[in-house]
C-alpha cells in the first residue's frame, strides 16, 4: 500500500511539473486584456525594417543598379553599406535605409506604416494576407509533419512571428531556405521552402519584421511558407499560438495528429 502511495505522489509531482513549465499564452485561454495589448508595426511592401532602420529590400540590376535605389530613396553608400555587413559576397539583395524627406513623401501621399494589436506574449501571422492552411501539424505520407503550411505567393513578405535573435540560417534539404530564430520561454520558429533569406545568424529581429520572401526552395510541390513552433525542439500546433487561426480554412478540417492510426 505504501509503494502504490508513494507512486501516486510520485506521478501527481511530474504533472505538477508539465503543466507549470507549460506556457500559457493569450490564444489559449480568454480574450487578450487591452491592458497588457500594444500597437506594433508589421513590415509589409512599403515598409521595412532591418537593423534599426526603416527603408526597404531590393535586388539591384544591370537596368537599375545599387546606386538608382539610393537615389531614389534618397539614402547614403556609407549607409547602405553599413547596414548590409555581414552578408556574403554576391548576395543579390541589398537593404536601402529610407531618407527623411523619403518617408515625408510616402506619408503625405497616404503611405503609412502597417500596425496591428498584439499582446506581448502573442504571435503573428508570418505572412500578411493569410488564406488558408494547405498542411496542418500531425502524419502525412507516413512522416510527422512539424508545423503548418501557409500558402504565399512566390516573393511574399515573410516576417519574424515573434521578437527574438536568428539562431541559424541555411539551407537544408526538405525545408529547403530556412530560418530558425530562438524566442524567450525556450520557445523557436522555423520558417522553410524561402526563396531568398534577409537576416543573418545572430541578428536580433523584432516581432512583425521582415526576415525571408516566400518561396519553394526544397522539398515543396508549391510555393508557401513552412512555419513551426517548437518549445525545447518539441514542435507545438502552430494554430494553438496565432491570433484567429479559428477562422482560417484549412484544407484539413481535423489535426491529423490527433487521429487514431490504423
Amino acid at each position: 500500500m505504501r509503494a502504490i502511495y508513494r507512486n501516486l505522489l510520485i506521478s501527481a509531482a511530474i504533472l505538477f511539473t508539465l503543466v507549470a513549465i507549460t506556457p500559457v499564452f493569450a490564444q489559449d485561454t480568454a480574450p487578450v486584456d487591452p491592458s497588457t495589448c500594444e500597437t506594433i508595426f508589421v513590415d509589409d511592401n512599403n515598409y521595412q525594417e532591418y537593423r534599426g532602420k526603416i527603408g526597404k529590400w531590393v535586388m539591384p540590376t544591370r537596368t537599375k543598379g545599387l546606386a538608382a535605389y539610393i537615389q531614389l530613396f534618397e539614402s547614403t553608400p556609407a549607409e547602405v553599406a553599413e547596414v548590409n555587413k555581414g552578408f556574403p559576397a554576391g548576395f543579390k539583395y541589398a537593404f536601402i535605409p529610407y531618407g527623411k524627406t523619403y518617408i515625408e513623401r510616402l506619408e503625405q501621399s497616404g503611405i503609412k506604416r502597417a500596425t496591428t494589436i498584439s499582446a506581448s506574449d502573442q504571435f503573428v501571422w508570418p505572412i500578411c494576407d493569410r488564406v488558408t492552411i494547405s498542411s496542418v501539424l500531425g502524419f502525412r505520407w507516413r512522416e510527422f509533419h512539424c508545423g503548418i503550411d501557409i500558402p504565399a505567393e512566390r516573393g511574399a513578405v515573410v516576417r519574424a512571428a515573434m521578437e527574438g535573435q536568428v539562431i541559424d540560417v541555411r539551407f537544408e534539404g526538405g525545408y529547403g531556405n530556412v530560418v530558425d530564430i530562438q524566442h524567450r520561454n525556450d520557445l523557436m520558429t522555423r520558417y522553410g521552402h524561402n526563396t531568398v533569406i534577409l537576416v543573418t545568424k545572430g541578428d536580433f529581429v523584432k516581432k512583425g519584421q521582415i526576415i525571408a520572401l516566400a518561396g519553394s526552395t526544397g522539398r515543396s510541390t508549391g510555393s508557401h511558407v513552412h512555419f513551426e513552433i517548437r518549445c525545447n525542439s518539441i514542435p507545438l500546433d502552430p494554430t494553438d499560438f496565432l491570433p484567429n487561426s479559428d477562422k482560417v480554412p484549412s484544407v484539413q478540417n481535423m489535426k491529423s495528429w490527433k487521429l487514431k492510426r490504423k
